[in-house]
């Protein structure tokens, strides 16, 4: 079973800012001693030529804009660690955004969803590096398709994208009245996933490498 890290974005993205924020600051150290050293070289003179008066300038203003940016930074970063504190006090109720992404990336114009479930497997029985109350989960899929084909392709494109233990359409009926896409008629049908405690890897979004 292919494996991945199911880290949240928001977390993420805070490492993220945070190794930008980490270089901003040393970059506008080196901007601070570098003006230091050119006054230096002002004070030790009689005079400045207009160059060096022309370089200076530019880097206090260059400095100027570097520090507004790294405010702005520490202001995403501390949202971001909030985030974190908050996904750490619920620490015991997984984090399904992945989950969601990927059902909405994998439903396509011609399925409609109308009702998800998420229970953990009674049945479950933990295993050396699971982790503790997180699965393996069973999730129910309700929707409608434009005909029986759609149903089968979009339990297809689940099992394609490697999140699931398991993948199975355990009901088709037809419902009638008015379609999908021009369609006289709806398929209703149920599929029924199974999310493993180890969560596997996930392919990029279409038309991303």
């Amino acid at each position: 079973m292919i494996t991945i890290n199911l880290l949240p974005a928001h977390r993420v993205r805070a490492l993220r800012l945070r190794r930008r924020t980490r270089a901003w600051c040393l970059f506008g150290v080196a901007y601070i001693l570098a003006i230091i050293a050119l006054w230096s070289t002002y004070a030790a003179g009689s005079g400045v030529s207009t160059g060096m008066a022309e370089q200076i300038s530019t880097a206090k203003t260059l400095l100027d804009s570097n520090e507004r940016e790294l405010e702005g930074l520490q202001k995403v970063l501390a949202e971001a660690r909030n985030r974190v504190e908050s996904a750490k006090a619920i620490v015991d109720h997984p984090d399904w955004s992945t989950l969601l992404e990927v059902l909405a990336r994998t439903r396509g114009e011609d399925v409609a969803l109308e009702r998800l479930a998420l229970a953990q497997r009674p049945d479950s029985v933990a295993r050396p590096g699971d982790l503790p109350a997180r699965g393996p989960w069973t999730l129910n899929v309700a929707g409608a398709a434009a005909s029986h084909g759609a149903a089968t392709q979009f339990v297809l494109r689940l099992e394609r994208s490697g999140l699931f233990e398991s993948v199975s359409l355990s009901e088709t009926r037809e419902r009638g009245g008015s379609g999908i896409a021009g369609t006289t008629a709806l398929i209703d049908f149920t599929v029924v996933c199974t999310v493993p405690n180890r969560a596997p890897a996930l392919p990029p979004p279409e038309g991303r490498p």
